[in-house]
């Protein structure tokens, strides 16, 4: 999970990053009406809290201190009692044992009870008082309308994403809810918090980053479980450093500490939350909830949403989730598809009459980049050109391209049936969607203000809520690996807009087809569609199995984000690189061609002095030739992870998981034996010839690399790679003929009733576990208790079973770098890695002395 910060004075974030309806004027007002509501004392123009301590933490000491003194005093009754029982024990005649008995075990009570070891105090009662100020500030103003009040029960609210919950000390809560409630359902929507709080009575660095991990993950959750988000807001008080935080899918935005008992700043702060309209709260205007009763009696949550047109708005209700971001994912993209049909307005649910179902795309994009209507207008634009003037057979784009193929281009592009390859935009919200705030000037980057992550939730999910929908985590290499990587450029900050996009086909990803046949078939018309993108000179950037699709027996080329011209002129030199992690090229993950050019030792040294001059090496630049080899490693991880019972975990492991994946996926594409030996894993009655046509594929694309040497900007070396691998994608859709190899997709890891982590924090525990066993606990006892005191804290609540204590055997350096690269493959568990690393790092300095004295 990656953070961008920013922070900067508090007044000016709340110029920037609310809606300020609070001037001057009002604040006095304000001000006024809280003292003569007593909440507020003003001692000669000092204005001070009735209600809010100003040494919280002393307060908490004094409590403590208390606490201790009363379970002292009950211990001592206790003992008195006890040497009482004990002397009449020496008196009393045996008949009395029982008595004894009874009342040995009552004097036992005092010092085990919780109330006897509880304060009695703790953040929400220290807290409290401010309920009643944002009560009040919400009266103050007769002209102003509030639209949130404060609430601090339940603690835990009812989240619509499976397996998840939100447990928060306090929150602004809608006064008009958002959620239309469903029968039984009782506990707070997520959906209505508007400002979330968290509260630290004690001000020291343990409880600030608790405090920062909880609103930030708060804050994921609720961008997460709801849809109708633009931004969130939370309030963390640490003691008396107070502190107001926005996030948005830009960038987090954090004012500067300020004191709880600045009493006009505070009220200033709240009193600008408490009169916010619902929109500027963070609720999108153009996206409503909506409760409906399905066919099985049940009620369903619906989302219904507005996309502006030319002429008037249309309004699609949500059917079902077709795919969601995973991860703990807050700024970004953020994409979601849906399954939808045309109503008739947010109010009249009904569908219009002859609606079909159709797809939503719901994405952030950068604010000043093309959408994929206008990248997808663009395209066609240039394919009708091309198609009134078909290139000659001579021409370098044509170069080993056979005639059935090109009369198969030809005849697509002078007819325009090629649009058929690509997804029909019905509807599209162009630029009239939410947008996030810019960074105001003087706000700075804070990369250091997270530590490693301390809190877990429970499950709660809200009756009704979509079951599709799900925390998206990538535990395991099974999980649906559709998420791009954005490009890789300096981090700027740019404001991001909401767009919608609304296809009249509901297509399969790739991923989700069953049938290897049917992948196969729709990989060639893909194929085709890439290929008009090379001839216009296009590059598709982002080809992966959730942008590879099925629509009725037929392939769609979908996703034109980040699709663009390809400069000839640039050739290889540097471009941001985009891509699904699992399907990048394998020249782009290493950032290093396959094509080394021979050299002389004279040339040499002058390379190297040009590479000791560059603080950076040159960035390997997306040509056409990645875009297809990207099919081949989709074919690889499909058959790999999606063919049962076989023995191929360890190698799909190996190519799509870890930290040690770029360099294991580069031998398995560059070395023919490498490639051939790997493949034997593969179930005995597969086709033969699969894993041959696997390994001309690889051959193909490999030599495409090497013939065109360093000439990135010559045409007529991309185009034998097209009709090289077009062949062989048929052949093995002659040698899979439908229902041969049934694809299945593996089970994602099971979530607990207990908590929404609970499985991979039993995952993490368990490794850790394994580590114990696996160090030798000879000389290195303090290890053993580190690791067994970080495996403690993730167990799931309740549970205590004894750590599995060390064994005997010692692992060497290689097995700790290895739960290194296993935990790095985690999407939620990146935020522990900090903590993670420097213990695994130990192990691995630990088991090289143990090795080198031996």
């Amino acid at each position: 999970m990656k953070f961008d910060v920013v922070q900067g004075p508090a007044d000016v974030w709340v110029d920037c990053y609310t809606s300020n309806h609070i001037g001057e004027k009002e604040l006095k007002s304000i001000v006024a009406f809280l003292i003569d509501e007593k909440i507020i004392t003003d001692s000669q123009g000092e204005l001070a809290w009735t209600d809010i301590p100003d040494a919280p933490a002393s307060l908490l000491k004094a409590s403590k201190a208390a606490a201790k003194k009363s379970r002292t005093k009950k211990q001592d009754s206790a003992n008195e009692q006890g040497d009482k029982v004990q002397q009449e024990k020496d008196t009393v005649v045996p008949q009395d044992n029982e008595r004894d008995k009874d009342s040995g075990s009552n004097e036992q009570q005092p010092t085990t009870s919780k109330d006897a070891q509880s304060t009695g105090l703790n953040e929400r009662k220290v807290f409290h008082a401010l309920g009643r100020i944002i009560d009040t500030i919400s009266r103050a103003l007769p002209d102003h309308q509030a639209s949130c009040k404060y609430t601090e029960e339940p603690h835990e609210t009812a989240s619509e994403t499976k397996g998840s919950q939100h447990r928060i000390d306090g929150f602004l809560q809608l006064l008009k809810t958002t959620s239309p409630p469903l029968p039984g359902d009782s506990k707070v929507p997520t959906a209505d918090v508007a400002v979330n709080f968290e509260f630290k009575i004690e001000d020291n660095l343990k409880n600030i980053l608790d405090d920062r991990w909880k609103v930030v993950y708060s804050a994921y959750h609720n961008m997460h479980d709801d849809c109708t988000r633009k931004h969130t807001y939370s309030i963390t008080v640490e003691g008396t450093r107070m502190a107001v935080w926005y996030f948005s899918r830009s960038h987090i935005a954090k004012s500067e500490d300020f004191s709880l008992l600045d009493v006009r700043t505070v009220v200033w702060v709240l009193a600008t939350f408490v009169f916010s309209t619902v929109e500027e709260l963070g609720y999108d205007s153009d996206i409503r909830r909506a409760t409906e009763t399905t066919q099985d009696g049940k009620g369903r949550i619906r989302y219904v949403y507005r996309v502006h047109g030319e002429t008037q708005p249309r309004y699609f209700k949500t059917l079902r989730c077709l795919n969601q971001y995973a991860g703990l994912v807050l700024t970004g993209r953020a994409t979601r598809a849906w399954e939808v049909v045309e109503i008739h307005s947010f109010d009249d649910l009904r569908p219009l009459p002859g609606a079909e179902p159709m797809a939503l795309r719901d994405v952030w994009l950068d604010h000043d980049a093309r959408t994929e209507s206008e990248t997808q207008q663009t395209i066609f634009d240039l394919c009708d050109k091309l198609g009134a003037n078909f290139p000659a057979d001579d021409d370098p784009r044509l170069t080993g391209v056979d005639e059935e193929t090109k009369d198969d281009l030809r005849e697509r592009l002078a007819s325009g049936s090629y649009k058929e390859l690509f997804l029909t935009i019905e509807a599209d919200s162009a630029r009239r969607g939410a947008k996030s705030q810019s960074v105001p000037e003087g706000f700075t980057t804070v990369p250091d203000i997270f530590d490693e992550l301390e809190y877990i939730e429970k499950t709660a999910s809200k009756q009704g809520a979509d079951e599709s929908r799900s925390r998206g985590s990538t535990l395991d290499v099974s999980a649906v690996p559709t998420d791009s990587v954005a490009p890789e450029t300096p981090r700027r900050f740019e404001p991001k807009q909401r767009n919608f996009v609304v296809y009249k086909e509901v297509c399969q990803a790739l991923h989700d087809v069953e049938d290897l046949h049917d992948v196969i078939k729709a990989m060639l018309d893909c194929l085709i569609a890439v290929q008009i993108l090379f001839l216009i000179c296009w590059i598709h950037r982002d080809i992966s199995s959730g942008n590879l699709l099925l629509h009725n027996g037929h392939g769609k080329l979908g996703d034109l984000e980040y699709a663009k011209k390809f400069d000839l002129a640039t050739g290889g030199r540097s471009d941001p690189k985009t891509g699904t992690p699992f399907f990048i090229a394998v020249e782009l993950r290493s950032n290093e061609h396959i094509f080394e050019p021979s050299t002389t030792v004279s040339a040499a040294a002058d390379e190297y002095a040009l590479l000791m001059e560059d603080t950076q090496p040159p960035t390997v630049r997306h040509n056409f030739e990645h875009d297809v080899e990207s099919f081949f490693w989709i074919l690889v991880w499909l058959i790999l992870k999606n063919i049962p019972d076989q023995e191929s975990t360890r190698l799909a492991d190996s190519l799509f998981k870890g930290t040690d994946a770029v360099q294991a996926r580069r031998k398995f594409f560059v070395s023919r034996k490498d490639i051939v030996a790997s493949l034997r894993c593969l179930r005995a009655d597969l086709p033969n010839d699969l894993a041959k046509q696997l390994f001309l594929m690889r051959s193909a694309l490999y030599a495409g690399y090497t013939k065109r040497e360093e000439r990135y900007g010559d045409m007529d070396t991309y185009a034998p790679v097209y009709a090289e691998v077009r062949p062989i994608l048929k052949d093995l859709a002659k040698i899979i003929p439908p229902g041969r190899v049934i694809l299945q997709r593996p089970a994602p890891p099971q979530t607990s009733t207990k908590s929404g982590h609970a499985s991979s924090h039993a995952n993490t525990r368990r490794m850790y576990d394994l580590h114990i066993k696996n160090v030798r606990y000879t000389g290195y006892s303090f290890l053993q208790n580190r690791l067994q005191s970080r495996a403690r804290r993730f167990r799931p609540h309740g549970v205590r079973e004894p750590i599995t204590s060390p064994g005997r055997s010692f692992r060497t350096a290689t097995a700790c770098n290895d739960a290194c690269d296993w935990l790095s493959t985690f999407a939620w568990p990146k935020i522990l890695m900090p903590g993670l690393q420097s213990i695994l790092q130990e192990a691995v300095s630990i088991g090289r002395r143990c090795r080198n004295a031996r």
